[in-house]
C-alpha cells in the first residue's frame, strides 16, 4: 500500500489542479463567452481522478478495483490531454485573428460585440487554459508513470487453476 499512496496523492493533486485551471479559465473569460465548459470539464476530470485515486488505494482489499483505479488513473491524463490537443490549434488561430483585427482597428470588446460570431472575438483565455491543461496532463502522466514500482517490486497474485483432465475420471 505504501507504493500506492504517492500515486493516489499525485492523482488527486492532478484532479484538483485541472479543476483549478478550469475554474480560472472560466473566471477570466470575457463577458458573454461560453466558458462554463471549462469549469464542467475541470470538475469532471477532478471527479474521475479522485475516483481512480480512491479505487487505487483499495488495491490490498479489492485487487480488481485497485487495478482499475491504477490503470484508469494512468490513462486519465492521456485521455484528458487529447481534448486540448485537438482544440488548441483552432484556439490559436482564433487568438491570432482577434489580435490582427485589433491591430488593424482598435475596438472595445463588449457583450454585444461577442454576440456577433462573424467577427473575431477574444479567445486568449481559452488558449491559455487549453495549453495549461494539456501540459499539466502530460506532466501528470510522466509523474504517475515514474511512481510505478519496478518489476521486481511488484506483488504478483496468481490464482491456481486446476488443469483439466485428459479423459473422464473413473
Amino acid at each position: 500500500m505504501t507504493r500506492v499512496v504517492p500515486f493516489a496523492l499525485t492523482l488527486m493533486a492532478y484532479g484538483v489542479s485541472v479543476l483549478f485551471v478550469g475554474g480560472l479559465t472560466w473566471a477570466v473569460a470575457p463577458p458573454g463567452a461560453s466558458a462554463v465548459t471549462a469549469l464542467i470539464i475541470g470538475a469532471g476530470a477532478c471527479v474521475l481522478a479522485v475516483t481512480c485515486a480512491v479505487l487505487a488505494l483499495r488495491i490490498r482489499s479489492q485487487r480488481v478495483a485497485g487495478m482499475i483505479g491504477i490503470h484508469g488513473g494512468l490513462a486519465l491524463p492521456l485521455v484528458i490531454a487529447i481534448g486540448p490537443a485537438m482544440r488548441l490549434p483552432s484556439s490559436f488561430d482564433g487568438a491570432r485573428a482577434f489580435n490582427a483585427a485589433v491591430r488593424e482597428q482598435p475596438t472595445i470588446v463588449s457583450r454585444e460585440s461577442l454576440a456577433d460570431k462573424s467577427k473575431p472575438h477574444p479567445v486568449a483565455y481559452q488558449t491559455v487554459g487549453l495549453g495549461g491543461v494539456g501540459a499539466l496532463s502530460v506532466f501528470a502522466f510522466v509523474a504517475l508513470l515514474a511512481q510505478r514500482p519496478r518489476a521486481e517490486q511488484r506483488v504478483e497474485v496468481r490464482e491456481v487453476v486446476p488443469a483439466a483432465s485428459a479423459g473422464p475420471a473413473g
